[in-house]
This record gives C-alpha cells, sequence and structure tokens, in this order.
C-alpha cells in the first residue's frame, strides 16, 4: 500500500509539471509589439501587446511617475520632458510573468529663452514655430495678454503687435482637454498703430493722418497707400474721399477701399503697420472721432455742433436721441423736432439716434457714450493752485469743470486778510468765483455746491450743501513797471502777466466752459509787441516765434511755455510756469483743433499742426521773409505724475460707531501711530492704514483686543465673555465698512470700482484712467495698541 500510495504521488507530480510546462509555454505568448514610442505631455499612448490572456491580470509600473503615469490598462499620459521605463508584467492563475519594459519619451513644447523678452514693431506678427522650441502639432496654443491693447492673440498661437507699449504675453498650450501654461513673454511694442481699423467717411471729405494713427514719433516718416485712388486718395498729411458725383458710376451703396501704412523709424527699419479698412458712405452716421460727450447734471445736449455731431445729416430729417439709461439722461420732444436730452443723473449711458424722414424711421448704428460728470476742480488748481499779485490780481471764472445747472456755487477763503472771494455774474444765477488778491501770502480756496429741492405738494424747501474741493491760492507782492529780478532767481511776474481779462475780452465763460487761470509767466525775452525777423534770427528761441500756446482738453484748459532758452514749446516743468498733462491721459485722443495759438508776430503764419506721437507735436510757422521760410516748433506734452490727492480727497472707514478720514482727522491726536506714512495722502501713495482702538473693536463687536483692555480679568467671574464671543474677529462682523470721495482733480479717471474686502482687515479698490492704466488703492484696519 504504501508503495502505491507513492506511485500515486510521483504520478501526481508528474501530470502537474507536465501541466505547468505547458501552460508556462502558453503564457509565455504574450508580448510587446513594440518596445518604445515618443509622445507629448498630455498625450495619452497604450502599450501594444500581443497574446493577451483572458483571465490574466496585466500590471503595468512607471519608473518615473514624474515623467509619465500609466493605468491599470496600459494607457500612459505623457506627464513632463524626458524618458520613462514602463515594466509590463501579468499575473496569471497565481504566478507573475514577465513580458518587459517599454521605453516612452516624452516631449514638451516650451518657450525658446531668446523670446523670454522681447520687442516687436505695431503690425508684426509672431508664429509658435519661432518662440517655441517642440511645438506640438496637435495642440492648440492660446495667447492672452496683460494688456490687450498692445498684443493679442487667439488659439492659434499667432501674436500680434497692435500697439506701442508694454505688456505681459502669457502661452497656454490646450491639449486632450487639458491646459497648461508654457511660459511668458515680456513684450515691448514700439511704432505707431491705428486709432481705429474700421472707419467711416464722408463722400468729398478729409481726415487727417494724425487722426488716424496713435503714437506716431515725429523723427519717422509714414506712407499712406490707397489701393482704390478713385476712391480715396492720401497725402503726407491727410486721407481724402472722392466727390459723390464723381464715385456715381462706380457706388454701389457703401464704397470700401484699403489704406495700407508702412513706417520708416528713425534707424531706418521699415514695418508695415497693417491696413485700415474706410468705408465711403453717403449714409447718416457718427464719426469714430465724436462718440464720447462728457456733460455737467442739468446740461442739456441735442443734434448740432456743440452737442452730438451727425455726419450726411438729411436734408429734411429729424433726428430723436433715446438714452439707454433713463436715469442719467431724459429725452424732451419738442412737437418734431430733434429731442433733447437732460442730465438728470450721474453716470455714463449710450445713446442711440433715430432718424425720422416722414414715415420711414431707422435707427443709426453708431451710439454715441454721454458722460454725466460730478462738478471738480480744475487740474491746474488742484495740482499747482493758482498764484495772483497783490492789489491788482483778480480771478474771475469757474474754478471747475462739469458745473451742475440745478446747483449754486459759493465760495471761502481760509484767510480773508490774504484774498476775499465772492460769486458775480451779469445772468441770473450766475455764480462764478471772483477773487481779489490783498496781501502776499498762502490760503486756501473752497468751493461748495448747493442743491435746492422743493416738496412739490408741502412745497417745503430742502437744501443740501456740499464741498467740492479746493485749492490754493499764492499771491505774491506786487511789483512795479522798474522791477527786474536778480540774476539766477526765477522772477516774479511784472505788468502784464495779471490774469485779469484785458479790455475787449469776455471775463464771464459760459455754464461748463473751462477758463483756467494761466501760470504765473516766465522771464521773458519777449516784451510783448510784435517780434521783428532780424530780432527772432538774432535770437531763435520759442518765445520769439510763439506768443503763447494752450491746449483745452477734456474739457480742462492747459497752458504751456514758449521757451526762451531753446526753439521749443513745453506742457509740464519743474518751475510751475507751464501745465503737466493729467496723469493717465490718452495723449492720443488729444486733436490740433484743442491748441490755441498766438505767434509772436502778426505776420508770421501757421500753416500747420502735426502730431507725433500724441505727446510730441510739430507747428509749421511760416515766416515772414522773401523765400516764405517755414520754420518747425516742436511741442512737448508732458504726463503728470501719479497724485493720489488729485483723485481722491478722503477714504472714510467706519468700525461700528467709530470713524476714520484719511487724511483729515487723524485719531487718536496724540498716538506716534498717526506719523505712519501709510496714513497721509503723499503724492504717490496708494496704500493706507486707518488706526482704532482696542475699545472700538469692542464696542464695534470684536474680542480680538479684549486682553489688552482687561488684562487682569478673571474668567471665573461673572461677566467674563464666554468663548463663543471671544473668538468673535473683525472678520465677522457686518458693521465695518470703506468708502472714498473723488476729488476731481484729475480729468483722466474713468472709473474707480467700490472698496471690497473678503476679511473686513485689507481692502482695495481699483482706478481706471482713459489710457488704459488702473491703480490699485488698499486700506487696511489696524489697532492702535499705544496710548488707548
Amino acid at each position: 500500500m504504501k508503495r502505491l500510495g507513492f506511485l500515486c504521488l510521483m504520478l501526481l507530480l508528474c501530470t502537474g509539471f507536465t501541466w505547468n510546462k505547458a501552460e508556462a509555454a502558453n503564457v509565455s505568448k504574450t508580448k510587446l509589439k513594440q518596445t518604445e514610442s515618443t509622445i507629448f505631455v498630455n498625450e495619452k499612448y497604450t502599450i501594444p501587446l500581443t497574446g493577451k490572456l483572458k483571465k490574466a491580470t496585466y500590471v503595468f509600473t512607471s519608473n518615473r511617475t514624474k515623467i509619465a503615469k500609466v493605468n491599470s490598462k496600459g494607457v500612459i499620459t505623457g506627464i513632463n520632458s524626458g524618458t520613462a521605463s514602463i515594466k509590463v508584467r501579468y499575473k496569471y492563475k497565481g504566478d507573475f510573468y514577465s513580458v518587459g519594459t517599454f521605453k516612452v519619451t516624452i516631449n514638451k513644447s516650451s518657450l525658446n529663452t531668446k523670446y523670454v523678452s522681447m520687442d516687436m514693431l505695431t503690425g508684426d506678427k509672431l508664429e509658435p514655430s519661432s518662440y517655441l522650441d517642440g511645438v506640438n502639432p496637435n495642440a492648440s496654443y492660446i495667447i492672452t495678454s496683460s494688456v490687450s491693447a498692445v498684443a493679442k492673440g487667439g488659439s492659434d498661437g499667432v501674436i500680434v503687435a497692435t500697439k506701442a507699449g508694454r505688456t505681459s504675453v502669457s502661452i497656454h498650450e490646450v491639449f486632450n482637454n487639458r491646459s497648461r501654461t508654457v511660459g511668458s513673454i515680456a513684450l515691448s511694442v514700439r511704432g505707431a498703430s491705428f486709432r481705429s481699423d474700421n472707419i467711416k467717411m464722408a463722400y468729398n471729405s478729409s481726415i487727417n493722418n494724425t487722426d488716424l494713427l496713435d503714437d506716431m514719433d515725429s523723427g519717422s516718416t509714414y506712407v499712406f497707400t490707397s489701393n482704390n485712388t478713385n476712391l480715396v486718395t492720401t497725402s503726407s498729411t491727410r486721407i481724402s474721399s472722392t466727390s459723390v458725383k464723381t464715385a456715381t458710376a462706380l457706388r454701389k451703396g457703401v464704397q470700401t477701399c484699403q489704406i495700407t501704412v508702412k513706417e520708416t523709424m528713425p534707424d531706418k527699419v521699415t514695418h508695415t503697420i497693417g491696413s485700415l479698412t474706410v468705408n465711403v458712405t453717403d449714409e447718416t452716421f457718427i464719426s469714430f472721432l465724436n462718440k464720447d460727450v462728457l456733460i455737467g447734471f442739468g446740461e442739456v445736449i441735442t443734434v448740432g455742433n456743440t452737442g452730438i455731431v451727425i455726419q450726411n445729416k438729411v436734408a429734411g430729417a429729424q433726428y430723436r436721441l433715446t438714452p439707454k439709461d433713463a436715469s442719467v439722461l431724459k429725452a424732451q420732444e419738442v412737437k418734431n423736432r430733434s429731442t433733447d436730452l437732460e442730465a438728470i443723473g450721474y453716470g455714463m449711458t449710450p445713446v442711440s439716434i433715430e432718424e425720422i424722414r416722414g414715415s420711414k424711421t431707422r435707427t443709426l448704428e453708431d451710439t454715441v457714450d454721454v458722460t454725466v460728470s460730478q462738478a471738480y476742480i480744475l487740474k491746474d488748481l488742484a495740482d499747482n493752485g493758482l498764484t495772483l499779485q497783490a492789489g491788482n490780481g483778480q480771478f474771475n471764472r469757474y474754478p471747475f469743470e462739469c458745473r451742475n445747472l440745478k446747483a449754486v456755487y459759493d465760495y471761502s477763503s481760509a484767510d480773508q486778510n490774504i484774498c476775499g472771494v465772492g460769486s458775480a455774474g451779469m445772468n441770473k444765477n450766475q455764480d462764478y468765483l471772483v477773487i481779489n488778491a490783498k496781501k502776499a501770502g498762502t490760503t486756501e480756496i473752497s468751493v461748495y455746491e448747493t442743491m435746492t429741492d422743493i416738496n412739490s405738494k408741502t412745497q417745503a424747501v430742502k437744501r443740501s450743501r456740499k464741498k467740492i474741493g479746493s485749492f490754493n491760492v499764492t499771491v505774491e507782492p506786487s511789483y512795479g513797471p522798474g522791477y527786474t529780478p536778480l540774476p539766477g532767481t526765477s522772477g516774479t511776474p511784472g505788468p502784464g502777466s495779471s490774469v485779469t481779462p484785458g479790455p475787449g475780452t469776455s471775463n464771464t465763460p459760459g455754464p461748463g466752459t473751462s477758463n483756467t487761470p494761466a501760470p504765473s509767466s516766465r522771464p521773458t525775452s519777449n516784451p510783448g509787441g510784435d517780434i521783428s525777423l532780424e530780432q527772432y534770427l538774432d535770437d531763435p528761441v520759442g518765445c520769439n516765434i510763439v506768443r503763447s500756446i494752450k491746449l483745452e482738453h477734456n474739457g480742462k484748459t492747459y497752458y504751456g511755455y514758449p521757451s526762451d532758452s531753446g526753439l521749443e514749446c513745453l506742457f509740464g516743468d519743474d518751475d510751475g510756469f507751464s501745465d503737466y498733462i493729467d496723469y493717465g491721459t490718452e495723449f492720443e485722443n488729444i486733436t490740433m483743433d484743442e491748441f490755441t495759438i498766438t505767434l509772436a508776430n502778426s505776420g508770421y503764419e501757421l500753416v500747420s499742426v502735426e502730431s507725433y506721437g500724441g505727446t510730441e507735436w510739430s507747428l509749421g510757422i511760416r515766416l515772414t521773409d522773401e523765400d516764405q521760410t517755414i520754420k518747425e516748433v516742436p511741442v512737448y506734452l508732458n504726463a503728470a505724475e501719479f497724485n493720489t490727492s488729485s483723485i481722491l480727497s478722503d477714504i472714510t472707514v467706519k468700525l461700528g460707531k467709530a470713524t476714520r478720514h484719511i487724511p483729515d482727522s487723524p485719531y487718536p491726536a496724540k498716538s506716534s501711530l498717526n506719523e505712519d506714512e501709510d496714513y497721509q495722502f503723499e503724492d504717490d501713495n496708494k496704500e493706507f492704514k486707518a488706526y482704532f482702538t482696542p475699545r472700538e473693536f469692542l464696542n464695534a463687536g470684536s474680542y480680538e483686543y479684549y486682553d489688552l483692555l482687561y488684562p487682569d480679568a478673571d474668567p471665573d467671574e461673572p461677566g467674563y465673555p464666554d468663548d463663543d464671543k471671544l473668538a468673535t474677529t473683525l472678520s465677522e462682523l457686518t458693521n465695518v465698512s470703506c468708502s472714498y470721495t473723488e476729488s476731481g482733480g484729475n480729468v483722466a479717471v474713468k472709473s474707480i470700482t467700490r472698496a471690497e474686502t473678503d476679511d473686513n482687515y485689507y481692502w482695495s479698490f481699483e482706478v481706471e484712467f482713459e489710457d488704459g492704466t488702473a491703480e490699485e488703492f488698499s486700506v487696511s484696519i489696524e489697532v492702535d495698541d499705544e496710548d488707548y
């Protein structure tokens, strides 16, 4: 029996051995079809196998999961550039078997280091194949620009330079529904650009080249080329459309042509800015130059040269104006005449225009953006103040812009001994400011606006008065005709420099007009009469060819300075003899019609005013010599530096019933924390702190400084706050707020966002300027743990 059992065991082992050998031969049929492959990041690839067993479990393992990951089905996903090995095994009937190793190489598109920072010219295009290494042909490359006006792009990865300036261009790769950031390019763009790349133009009209281009350079030359000279011709100064009669044979509705512009830079580099589409039409439209209107409360605008300007008006037609926001503008139609729009609220609203002719009415394609603004102190006064002479210096005009026609204005002087103030005017309700300079010194003039509301039922009168701003007046001693400034001094203006209007001039501006007094005159060789040609040739300086120059832009008046040391005119200098242009101004919007230029000789002739990039202009002045020489006088517009007080007059922070005003009322009065630089309105300060005492935190409901008030309090004594109260912090309160008051001193301010916070400790809001730039302001709420 024992022998028989042994034989049976041996037979069983031999049978099992034979089965395992056969089975092993069978399972070893699973093999790799190929042993390596190359894919891109975020690409998927399935390892190819042959002879797979249905009942086997396959195991895939990556030796570098940061390079390539693999799932249980053998699908590889590229993670980062590099090479990884995927070990392939399977388990069958409890035993593991090795198939082999699969090598995968991951390619990753990356930003070429030469393009981390680069320059481009307007109109240039940059392809992904240029700035990327290892472009994935199956991926999309999305371009985003921090300043979209400077450069733009789409999903094809092409970067297009559109306007002079700086921007950060980010490249994102989208592949297999996954997005990743490839890199960022610090891009600087130079060259002129189109103000609008698609415009309408009336037949038999002209548009100056300076109105078509932004960022023109005085050292560059520009060539405008039309692809249809029968429709639009070009010159070095303007484009001109043909007459309707000439175009009749060609015209079938609106006629379109392309204007291509090439720019040759001062360094002789030539590039094509691009093509401008010009639609020449006899249909009614609003020019791209006249689509924004700024008015004050109570003002009425209508269709006309001083309101909404319509091109190609149809004879006999009436035009109805309809505001989108009826709370800003109120429409009033009188019989069948044009609709008047009265400003009844503050804000901006688009205005649509209907053309009515007989029984036919159609809505024009173009709209006009009308902004109704609060009254604000003129920038020159807010920033630089006013200088007068004792005894004969006067000021007779409105010191603010966007006058509220429903309000009455009054004024006060902080020191009546230095200068007296009052209101005057020839007409009813005329209330412009009158200043009489008395003695040398400096004082502040405050401007107040009073609204009167009469209840229609009770006839009760309610008046509300608010301060819209203030400015400083400096009164200098009176100097006689024989006064001569000491060598090396800035000099004090003599006779003729007073801002008092002379005989025959109007000293009572109409409502809504801007008449900023000119800055004190710099000592000059210009005596006041005509400068002869010989005098100019002996001393060829700006003041001997240009008597005066001013710019009226955005409803404000800026005064320039014809130089007495060089052949140029300046706007903005450190000596205060000319006006800086508001910070954030879109210089490209300035037009030649906004300049008022008086020449130093009545025989001289101003023949051209041209722009080279908005901040640089050139005056072409024909002299009185035999050759009729034209002298070019450069004009430079300098932007003012960032100044918080030109934007804000107050920041108010409230914690419960406690209030802090930045910078008007420091509190607590004796705390050394008041010296904190983040408390005051420094010129360029955008970060502020509002200090509250621990007691004020507690009164508002915050217990986070309870231990400072009661350091010896016993938790076991009655009245000690429970844990829930002690856990209450500033972030949990609902009685905390932050707001601001605009000073109105900077007309380039486009909008200011509401102050917002996530935790009540830190508040922020953003100021947007018309040139597209923005500045962020922040206010933090702090505890005053000194002298509380």
